[in-house]
Formats: structure tokens, C-alpha cells, sequence
């Protein structure tokens, strides 16, 4: 889309702040105005919008992209994300394991059992693990205790467990991200790791690696350090 303003600046609201473009308030595609719990979070999109040049990329505006998530999605169907979210614990990415070949376990075991432990600690019960094709059920206490959590994040909060989620395929380390037990670059680590792992063994850092790989991953840890300082914003 070419780019259509001329001027970006921010407006306080009397429920917040908002983004403006020539004067006109940022809308969502629902029609929403994009509005900002806090002065820094408006500023931190206001400067993606000012970043654009001659046209507006998307994928260069993550912030925004966040925060138009939060508005049109989660606060529209978060019941329905919830009950999505609820069955990533029985078929969470770091629970089904390989034991063949052994250097795949072990890398499996370095990245993800950590997070098993911080989850043990946390939630105050032990996550199945396995090695067989068969799906796991994990145990009612299990599935209570992140239900409650989850039931109590804001949306904020609930919009950042969404994503990375969705963008690793665990519920597990996206908890763990969420209580910053784990940083952006642990959690594509973790969730990268037979990727990453296969890199090494054919030293693609040498000879390259394949650019729909290296975009997807990029656009992976940039997205995951997005959603880092979209929660360090809304929490302040």
C-alpha cells in the first residue's frame, strides 16, 4: 500500500493515547481507533508509522500489527482463542520427543526441559513427555492450573501468549515467555531447534541456508522480540 499521510503524532485520549495520521485517528480494519494504554506504547507505534517511506510494510510495523490483533481479535473472540489455546497442552511441540538419532534428543532435552522445570515449579505440576506417535493427555490438575492463569491475564497479556503460540506451537514456552522466564532468542531457540540443529550439522553458516528458511526464521525472532517489547510497554 502506498503510503497516504503526511504527518504522525500522538493524541491523549481520555481512556488513553492515540495514533494519529494528518489528524485523523489510526483505525483498525474493524473501524476501531487504535488507542494505547500508555503514552510509550502510542510513541513505539507512532515511530513504526513514521519509519514508513514511499509505501507501508506491514512486516516492518509489528507493533502496530500487535495492538490491531489485541483490538480486533481478542477482544472480540477471546473465548474462542482461550478454548483454542486450552488444546495446545495435550499436543504442545516440547512434549513429543525423539529418542533417534541421540544428538536430536539431546538437543531436544537442552532446550525444552528447562521450561518443563520452570512449568513444574510454577504451576506446581509435572508435564507427560513422549516418545511414541500416540497423543498425550495431560492431567486435569494440569489443564485447571493454566486455565486459571489464563482466565487472568489482561488482554494485553492474553494477545502475547496467543502469538507466540501460535508461532511456536507451544502453549508451554509461551507461558514461560509471558512470565519472562525465557527470552525471545530462548524461545526461537526452543522452538527452532531441530532447524537450527540441522544448520549446524550441514554448516549453513558457512554455505547458507535456503531463503524461505532464513526469511521464515527471521521474521520468527523478529516477531518474538516485537512481542517482548509490546509486553515490557503495556506493563509499565
Amino acid at each position: 500500500m502506498k503510503k497516504f499521510y503526511r504527518l504522525v503524532a500522538v493524541n491523549h485520549h481520555h481512556d488513553g493515547y492515540v495514533v494519529l495520521l494528518d489528524d485523523k485517528p489510526l483505525k483498525t480494519k474493524l473501524g476501531r481507533e487504535l488507542l494505547c494504554q500508555n503514552s510509550e506504547l502510542a510513541h513505539a507505534i507512532m515511530a513504526e508509522w513514521v519509519a514508513q517511506v514511499e509505501e507501508i510494510k506491514p512486516d516492518t510495523m509489528p507493533l502496530t500489527q500487535i495492538m490491531v490483533t489485541l483490538l480486533d481479535k481478542v477482544q472480540e473472540e477471546r473465548e474462542i482463542i482461550h478454548a483454542q489455546l486450552m488444546n495446545y497442552l495435550d499436543t504442545d511441540l516440547i512434549c513429543y520427543r525423539t529418542d533417534d538419532p541421540p544428538v536430536y534428543a539431546s538437543a531436544q532435552k537442552a532446550a525444552w526441559d528447562p521450561v518443563l522445570q520452570w512449568f513444574e515449579g510454577s504451576f506446581g505440576v509435572k508435564v507427560l513427555t513422549t516418545t511414541a506417535i500416540a497423543a498425550l493427555t495431560q492431567s486435569e490438575t494440569a489443564h485447571q492450573s493454566v486455565e486459571t492463569y489464563v482466565r487472568n491475564l489482561s488482554d494485553a497479556e492474553f494477545t502475547i501468549l496467543q502469538i507466540v503460540t501460535s508461532e511456536t506451537g507451544s502453549l508451554l514456552l509461551a507461558l514461560a515467555f509471558l512470565e519472562r522466564a525465557i527470552t525471545p532468542d530462548d524461545t526461537f531457540r526452543a522452538a527452532q531447534v531441530e532447524e537450527l540443529l540441522k544448520s549446524e550439522i550441514h554448516h549453513e553458516d558457512f554455505y547458507g541456508k535456503a531463503p524461505d528458511v532464513e526469511k521464515k526464521q527471521r521474521l520468527q525472532l523478529l516477531g518474538l522480540e516485537a512481542a517482548r517489547t509490546f509486553l515490557d510497554l503495556v506493563q509499565r
